[in-house]
């Protein structure tokens, strides 16, 4: 009994999850007062970081074999 019990609830709490899950939103083809209600929060905070890891991250300061400091967005 316990032995069939355990995959059960498993397959159960799947299943759940999978009902529960929200359908992704088509942000390409928003209003714009869709788009001003969601980036809200944005402006409230006034602050913020972006932190962009383009391509140039991948030397990561490395130049020809050498190590190159402090300026690895440059190369």
């Amino acid at each position: 009994m316990k032995r069939t019990l355990l995959p059960v609830l498993g397959i159960l709490v799947i299943f759940s999850m999978l009902l529960c899950q929200k359908a992704p939103k088509d942000y390409m083809h928003e209003t714009k007062a869709e788009k001003d209600a969601r980036m809200q929060w944005w402006r409230d905070a006034r602050f913020g970081m972006f932190i962009h890891w383009g391509l140039y991250a991948v030397p990561a300061g490395e130049y020809n074999g050498q190590r190159i400091g402090g300026i690895g967005e440059w190369i």
